[in-house]
């Protein structure tokens, strides 16, 4: 698999001096020369033993050339070779280079200048392939046999080099010790993932909050094969103080820390491959118990711990995760799905079947919201208001939205309340696009918000606006803000959105009654 390596020299910084060859199984070998491409050479090789530790990020890494001795020079544009690792991690010489097992990862090498004898030359940028390597488990990280392979792809040119003087540069950073506390044969006896201004309400007595589903994802730092793919028993809870503190392993300690009563078992029992994704359980009611307690406020952090059970984790089962220090974009990620309900003084939000994902309703001194079925879509405080004494009642309330607020005193009565919208059409159109590449993989009934500024004159009530696909469906959505100064307009909804193509939706908005 052809990759894209990073081009950072941060980290610490090694060049060893290695040895090579060149092999073609009807030229023969040769362990003085170097060879890139020639139609007559199947592949060349260089070696280094360098100690790196295992998982460590590897930023960049390149292998300087010198130009073969002897006044010889080198052009020709058709050299073309691929970059490989020796997966094997063994010693490598004329007997077994094609033979040895390729990485996963490699990196193509076309038409590279001419060469001049004497003169230096450095290949492309080869530090993914080291990064797989580093992150195998039999890696020790000790004067380690490190082996690039240069694959011929259909060359008829070729470059020389001297085989006793090539130059590894590359550069790395140990991996973080930051997630994980405690030791022994077991793994880390406890591990913690903290994630930052956590933005949902505090339940009280008019807002009723929901934890529906929560869990985190994990990206693995490492491919974990025996003897570290056994089963691996831990239990999931949550620190369930303020936490204002950051953690460490010395002053506060995640061993040290109160916790919530619940616990979540989680057994893994597949080895991890590096870089694929795992999820935990899910962990709703540790947050539905985390925001019921009293220290809990909106915009909180919120720590997760992984207690290692011992008895059920088998000798020397681990499981590597990516932590944010070691790559962000690969750092464990919290998906969370809640739903509020808001309810005045006095107010009444009744049926027989909710069904309701997501509900904003206010009603006002004495209001009731009633139905037999109550599958309502969105009723937000910004487009439905009820006064004091005010009423809606249907025998089955399948409405999305209703736009009308109820005067003092007034009400609205039905057997059936199926309408739409009270908006028989809308004046204007603003496509809204999810490119595909922003999905990493298909997701169903996902909770999309978008904020974008539209003329405000175009707005004629202040609350006339629906989302339709690109079929013209409608889409049930949840206003939850409308400015009508700036034209600014927040409003969210529940839809599929697809990985291998654009997903288009349509914020339509000035309503006609």
């Amino acid at each position: 698999m052809t990759c894209t390596p990073s081009d950072s020299t941060n980290g610490t910084s090694i060049t060893p001096t290695g040895t090579g060859g060149s092999y073609g199984s009807g030229w023969g070998c040769d362990t003085t020369v170097i060879y890139v491409g020639s139609a007559d050479i199947e592949t060349g090789w260089v070696s280094f033993s360098v100690s790196i530790p295992q998982g460590s990020q590897i930023n960049k890494a390149y292998i300087r050339y010198t130009g073969k001795a002897g006044g010889s020079t080198y052009s020709g544009d058709d050299v073309h070779v691929r970059i490989y690792g020796n997966a094997d991690l063994s010693s490598v010489g004329c007997g077994n280079v094609a033979s040895v097992t390729r990485t996963t990862e490699y990196v193509s090498w076309d038409s590279p200048p001419t060469w001049s004898s004497g003169n230096e030359y450095d290949s492309p940028n080869i530090g993914c392939v080291v990064q797989e390597l580093v992150d195998d488990v039999s890696w020790t990280g000790t004067s380690d046999e490190l082996t690039f392979l240069i694959d011929n792809q259909g060359s008829s040119d070729l470059r020389g080099a001297n085989a006793d003087d090539p130059v590894l540069y590359l550069w790395w950073e140990e991996a973080s010790t930051g997630g994980g506390s405690g030791g022994g044969i077991d793994g880390p006896s406890v591990a913690w993932f903290k994630f930052r201004d956590i933005e949902i309400p505090k339940p009280d007595e008019s807002l009723s909050v929901t934890v529906n589903q929560c869990y985190l994802t994990f990206t693995a730092f490492g491919t974990t094969i025996t003897p570290f793919d056994g089963d691996v028993k831990m239990g999931i809870t949550m620190e369930c103080g303020d936490n204002t503190n950051d953690i460490d392993c010395i002053y506060n300690k995640p061993s040290d820390l109160d916790r919530l009563a619940t616990i979540i078992d989680w057994t893994d029992s597949t080895g991890w491959v590096s870089n694929e994704t795992y999820d935990t359980p899910d962990l709703a009611c540790l947050v539905q118990e985390k925001i019921n307690t009293d220290d809990w406020q909106s915009g909180n952090d919120m720590l997760f711990l992984f207690l290692t059970d011992s008895t059920g984790t088998d000798y020397h089962a681990t499981r590597y995760a990516y932590d944010y220090d070691q790559d962000s974009t690969k750092a464990a990620l919290l998906t969370l799905y809640y739903s509020v309900s808001n309810i005045g003084n006095g107010g009444v939000l009744a049926g027989g079947s909710a069904n309701d994902t997501i509900t904003y309703n206010i009603v006002g001194g004495g209001g009731a919201l009633a139905g037999g079925v109550a599958d309502v879509g969105y009723v937000s405080s910004q487009i439905f208001e009820i006064g004091d004494g005010g009423c809606l009642v249907g025998g089955s309330a399948v409405d999305s939205i209703i736009y009308q607020p109820a005067t003092t005193g007034g009400a609205l009565v039905g057997g059936l309340a199926l309408n739409w919208s009270q908006f028989t059409s809308f004046t204007y159109r603003l496509a809204i696009t999810v490119p595909a590449g922003s999905v990493v993989e298909d997701l169903e009934n996902f909770y999309l918000g978008i904020n974008v500024d539209v003329e405000p004159s175009h707005v004629f009530y202040g609350s006339d606006f629906q989302i339709t696909d690109d079929a013209s469906v409608k889409i049930y959505h949840d206003l939850r803000s409308y400015n009508p100064s700036s034209g600014q307009v927040i409003i969210f909804f529940r839809c599929d959105l697809l990985s291998g193509s654009d997903n288009v939706f349509y914020l339509e908005y000035g309503g006609v009654i």
